[in-house]
């Protein structure tokens, strides 16, 4: 599917339809993606929150870690302590593989 596509889909009222729509744009570049993505952070479901984060995580973009580290705290207890430590990794300057 076209990015253009995906985008679109983020519109959807069902998480089930915007959560693989972030998942396939992971990996893809450009500002209508990265956009795409921070939007994506403020989602209502959990699912496409992590998604988009660990999206934006796996672009190695130094830049992203304060908004990244913003994202984390609006989790669960456990959420925000592994979001913390993969950031600590991104700022060490180790790029994360894809956490798949």
């Amino acid at each position: 599917m076209e990015t253009p596509e995906l985008v679109a889909q983020l519109e959807s009222d069902k998480w089930s339809v915007r959560s693989p729509a972030v998942q396939a744009l992971a990996g893809r570049e450009g500002p209508e993606v990265r956009r795409a993505l921070l939007g994506a952070l403020e989602d209502e479901s959990k699912i496409v929150r992590f998604y988009a984060w660990r999206a934006l995580v796996e672009t190695g973009d130094l830049e992203l870690v304060p908004v990244l580290r913003e994202a984390a705290k609006h989790e669960g207890p456990l959420q925000r302590r592994t979001m913390r430590k993969i950031l600590a990794r991104l700022e060490a300057g180790e790029v994360p593989k894809p956490l798949r």
